[in-house]
């Protein structure tokens, strides 16, 4: 095999100043650039930033709040504050607030029931030919948020219907605030979306609810909402059939107000109730 002669350095510069006076004895080849003959080393690359090893030994996670939990521990403080009344005074002063945050006191509701188109709200006519409607009000005491561990599953407003006994100083008699034969309608709420109301008849087996026109204000969200969510509770029920009534001397229906939280049993041992006066105008 014939070997190719390699120029010197002194043909390689005679070839980059004259390309017309090429040896005849050298073979065709490209030449670099001479920009590129000086090209710098580009500068070294920044050290890589450490990453610190990761660690899930030291991560808290916090666990969920128990209401049982909770209601046992708050029962022993107050408990201890109880006997040391006297040496820690002021830390019990401190732990009962003068408002109803976080006290597990009963919740209740300010209840009122009123005629819509009347003249006056002090009491339900009884003597009108033509059906009634009614509001019934059921508000926080002060309009303050409720503070209890359970939540609200159900509330139940009965109203007694039957006829009106000739006296109201008989305690076998019930003094009824809608007819024997009412069929009212649905109510509607008032402002809070977050309940949905519907109507029943209290059924002889259901303690003190025989009798009764039972509204159910059931919340959209299961298995309940917490009390201090509950800023209005009230509905209207239109066209109601009031128990016909002529006399002047005022009497009172009572209307049962109960609640039933998420807890076992489901009905709370707490109950609520409203006297509506009822006379003719």
């Amino acid at each position: 095999m014939q070997k190719i002669p390699v120029p010197d350095a002194k043909d390689v510069k005679d070839i980059n100043n004259n390309h017309d006076s090429l040896p005849s004895n050298i073979p065709f080849q490209f030449s670099l650039p001479r920009a590129q003959l000086n090209i710098q080393a580009p500068p070294p690359l920044p050290d890589a930033p450490r990453r610190l090893p990761i660690t899930t030994s030291n991560i808290v996670r916090p666990r969920p709040t128990s209401p049982t939990r909770e209601a046992r521990l708050l029962a022993q403080h107050l408990h201890h504050n109880h006997h040391n009344h006297h040496k820690e005074k002021l830390a019990t002063d401190h732990f009962r607030p003068k408002d109803n945050a976080f006290r597990l006191a009963v919740p209740t509701l300010e209840i009122g029931v009123y005629p819509v188109r009347s003249a006056t709200r002090e009491f339900v006519p009884t003597n009108r030919d033509i059906p009634v409607d009614l509001v019934f009000s059921l508000r926080p005491p002060g309009g303050k948020p409720i503070n209890y561990i359970y939540a609200l599953t159900k509330i139940l407003v009965a109203v007694p219907y039957g006829t009106m006994p000739e006296r109201d100083d008989d305690p076998k008699k019930r003094i009824p605030l809608l007819t024997a034969t009412a069929d009212p309608p649905v109510p509607t709420m008032l402002s809070n979306m977050r309940l949905n109301v519907l109507r029943r008849w209290g059924q002889p087996d259901e303690e003190g609810l025989a009798d009764h026109v039972v509204f159910e204000l059931i919340p959209r969200q299961q298995p309940g909402m917490p009390f201090a969510m509950l800023d209005d509770a009230s509905f209207r029920l239109p066209r109601a059939q009031i128990a016909r009534y002529d006399g002047e001397k005022t009497r009172y229906a009572y209307v049962k107000v109960l609640y039933e939280v998420d807890q076992k049993p489901p009905r709370a041992n707490f109950s609520d109730g409203k006297r509506v006066p009822i006379r003719a105008e």
